[in-house]
């Protein structure tokens, strides 16, 4: 029988990041949520980051609740296996918590199979028909840069480059559209030519606005454009692209199997943002990602800010749809993280790409440290 727990943290950054995107608001900190689940000798642990409602649309206190249903759930199964096929078909649950869950169980199949989770996962989901996977978790990551005051945004921006990273998002959409295009070509003669530059407009633009930014968006060379319309703006996203070429990824506006179809009647320069949290999980996930591939379009497998065993997940996974690159910021700077599992080295994302190594251990050791994760349930 599977014996579940979770416990909870609230983790801030220590580095001066301020988490502020124009649909979440400015956010204190990091409500992770983690799950411990045992099968016989086995163990498997997930994680997520919980106040996410803006994105995911269920409260911390409904999302808690949830959690305490789905052990309950879990404790009904004596095995993994049969678990993880339940989950596609009575899974009662939010996506968040599906993908906690999927997670646990992937997480405890892979280290019983003496397997890093990448590698699991790859074999698993039967994905050698995609990119050829990497020797290790190791990926290029893209920089999120938040809403701020312009110097400070700015600072950050050469810090990054400084670092190594040669890709960064701009988060814009607060208002004064001239004032996010002047911040963005500041921004641009800070870093220089040779880093990727990108922004994301959590769909706060309109046609008209979007429009009128392409000839100086074209001036900095934006690498791509983020969710510039509102969720559902299918025709006037049509035409957006008869005026443009550049790469166009969805995040808000897809959600449902309903929004893939209609991704796949646009121009392929659009394409998706997907993340393990929204889409609930790895399965679901790699169907998406694998659809996005084989219709050739531009694709980013990402995150929010989130902890490190959260983010160590997303590295896993992308690393084993083979991508070379990420948006695996969330870890990086978090001061006190029970889980300091993704070196930000050079400009890169990487996890240890051994099960049994101490990164393993030291999952199972933080995991039942009621010292420094705080049980909720059981």
């Amino acid at each position: 029988m599977i014996d579940a727990r979770y416990y909870r943290a609230m983790l801030v950054y220590g580095n001066g990041v301020k988490l502020h995107t124009a649909v979440s608001g400015a956010i204190d900190g990091l409500s992770e949520r983690y799950l411990r689940i045992q099968c016989g000798s086995s163990v498997g642990i997930g994680a997520i980051r919980a106040n996410i409602a803006y994105l995911s649309g269920v409260s911390e206190a409904e999302l808690d609740a949830q959690i305490v249903s789905a052990c309950r759930w879990l404790g009904s199964f004596d095995a993994s296996e049969p678990a993880r096929r339940a989950l596609d078909i009575d899974f009662p649950f939010s996506n968040p918590v599906k993908a906690l869950v999927e997670l646990a169980l992937l997480d405890l199949e892979a280290r019983r199979a003496g397997l890093s989770l990448g590698r699991y996962l790859r074999q698993s989901h039967v994905l050698d028909s995609l990119l050829p996977m990497a020797e290790a978790p190791i990926l290029a990551s893209n920089q999120t840069l938040f809403h701020g005051m312009p110097d400070a945004v700015v600072a950050q921006a050469r810090g990054y480059a400084e670092r190594g990273f040669g890709e960064l998002k701009l988060r814009v959409g607060f208002g004064d559209i001239d004032s996010d295009l002047a911040l963005l070509a500041r921004v641009r003669e800070a870093v220089g030519a040779d880093i990727d530059l990108a922004i994301d407009v959590n769909g706060r633009w309109s046609l008209e606005q979007t429009l009128s930014a392409l000839p100086r968006l074209h001036e900095v060379d934006l690498a791509y454009l983020e969710q510039p319309l509102t969720k559902g703006e299918w025709t006037r996203l049509a035409r957006l692209c008869e005026h443009t070429e550049l790469p166009i990824l969805l995040d808000e506006g897809l959600s449902s199997d309903d929004d893939m179809q209609r991704l796949s009647q646009l121009p392929r320069q659009v394409g998706a943002h997907l993340k393990l949290v929204k889409v609930g999980g790895f399965g679901a996930l790699s169907e998406l990602y694998s659809q996005l591939h084989f219709e050739n379009r531009p694709r980013m497998i990402g995150q929010m800010n989130e902890g490190g065993l959260a983010t160590s997940f997303t590295v896993h996974a992308a690393w084993a749809l083979g991508e070379t690159r990420g948006e695996l910021y969330g870890a990086d700077g978090i001061a006190d993280d029970p889980f300091p599992l993704v070196d930000y080295a050079n400009g890169f994302a990487s996890v240890e790409d051994r099960s049994t190594d101490t990164v393993f251990r030291r999952l199972d050791a933080l995991a039942i440290d009621s010292s420094i994760l705080n049980e909720v349930s059981q």
